[in-house]
């Protein structure tokens, strides 16, 4: 993950309109405006074609904003969904999965906002069993 400031992305997202060539290497920064739940700059990401999946096997956004949501859903639940139905948008796959044979999908079994908008993108309803 790169460590690169919200002004600095959206100048390089202008360097990658003229350069199309840089576009494979936006998803190095997805992972840090996840994190930061920072919706805009990751929308601009992902429009400007950044990839909605980790390139890491064993790492999932989705299954990230299932847990921040479990914590900050009274405050913070609303845009978090948000930023989830933007990665779905963009091709964030519901049903990847990831350690413990499980995805985002079986770990937001309990939060009925997070499992609709989920199977609304293609996520297979029937449980994984963990390994």
């Amino acid at each position: 993950m790169k460590n690169l400031t919200r002004e600095e992305l959206f100048e390089t997202l202008q360097e990658v309109e003229a350069h199309p060539e840089l576009k494979e290497d936006l998803g190095c920064y997805v992972a840090k405006f996840v994190l930061e739940k920072d919706r805009e700059a990751l929308e601009r990401l992902l429009v400007a074609g950044a990839p909605a999946n980790s390139a890491d096997p064993l790492d999932d956004y989705l299954r990230f904003l299932v847990h921040e949501y479990a914590v900050e859903r009274t405050l913070r639940g609303a845009g978090i969904l948000g930023i989830m139905e933007l990665l779905l948008k963009h091709g964030a796959d519901p049903n990847r999965v990831t350690d413990n044979n499980l995805r985002a999908y079986d770990y937001a079994v309990g939060y009925k906002d997070i499992v609709v908008l989920f199977e609304q993108y293609g996520a297979d309803p029937m449980p994984r069993e963990p390994v």
